[in-house]
């Protein structure tokens, strides 16, 4: 997980450095509010964001009582904005995200804030093993071909005293995308007074299958005042990292980070090492 949080933070400093991608056209994360300091009245509203499939889209957004602000679309339960103070209490979005929904729903959205599963990362040949039964997935990546990120999610609205959260909850069918037993997973977001977002993930199935969920935004804690994350200081608590072959693949060898540009056990800008001439960063770079 810490891992994959460098090369996340990797992906959205050299995806933000683009143009003429989706990420230029109605990307909403160079807003800018107005300062924080009165007080607001916290809670959850819901607009209609669009529709797709023939079925409504809507956004939620959590509000606490200083202002901080976190949107969420029931389109692949996706972070469509997080609005919070920086240390001067001036307000600014520091998520990427879309003004429209078609910008989810067709072209290259990078996964934009959504949810990812049945399982995040890669399966290697989009195969699996399990129980002796062989199981064919339609894609080896992010949980198939229309995994999480293109499912619509139905929402619950959850008001507690000192916090505001919304339950997100998807049904996935026995062999969908290729994945073994009746599936019922729910995220819940949290806003807190203390300006803290929270995400749980709760999964249950009927038979063994394989679960890995996450959430995919791309953050750039500037809120908008500088066009990459390049000096964004990073500090990651691990002394080693999974390898991956060409295909982007885990092989299961944990390598030390020592020496390496990977290196972010003391706080580092991400930009600093990012055009060093290392195996996992040139991945990151094709890929990307």
């Amino acid at each position: 997980m810490k891992n994959q949080l460098i090369l996340l933070l990797l992906n959205a400093l050299m995806l933000s450095g683009c143009t003429g991608t989706t990420l230029a056209a109605g990307n909403k994360f160079f807003q800018q509010t107005e300062p924080a300091g009165k007080t607001v009245k916290p809670g959850v509203t819901k607009v209609l964001f669009g529709k797709t499939a023939g079925q409504q889209i809507f956004q939620y957004t959590l509000t606490n009582s200083h202002g901080m602000q976190v949107k969420v679309i029931s389109y692949g339960a996706s972070i469509t904005d997080i609005i919070t103070p920086d240390r001067a209490g001036n307000m600014g979005n520091v998520v990427f995200g879309f003004d429209s929904l078609s910008s989810y729903t067709g072209g290259q959205n990078a996964l934009m804030g959504a949810v990812v599963g049945r399982v995040a990362n890669r399966i290697a040949g989009g195969k699996f093993t399990l129980g002796g039964k062989v199981y064919t997935l339609s894609s080896n990546i992010h949980g198939g071909r229309q995994g999480f990120d293109k499912r619509i999610w139905k929402a619950k609205e959850l008001i507690k005293t000192k916090e505001i959260a919304l339950k997100m909850s998807y049904f996935s069918k026995d062999g969908e995308e290729g994945y073994p037993g009746n599936l019922n997973v729910s995220i819940t977001y949290t806003l807190t007074d203390e300006n803290e977002l929270l995400i749980d993930y709760l999964a249950g199935t009927d038979k063994a299958t394989h679960i890995n969920l996450t959430n995919h935004s791309y953050f750039n804690l500037s809120g908008g005042k500088e066009e990459t994350v390049a000096r964004t200081e990073l500090n990651i608590l691990a002394d080693q990292y999974l390898e991956a072959d060409k295909n982007n693949i885990p092989t299961g060898n944990l390598l030390a980070v020592s020496g390496t540009p990977l290196d972010f056990t003391r706080p580092q800008p991400i930009g600093e090492r990012i055009g060093a001439d290392h195996p996992a960063l040139k991945m990151v770079m094709v890929m990307t």
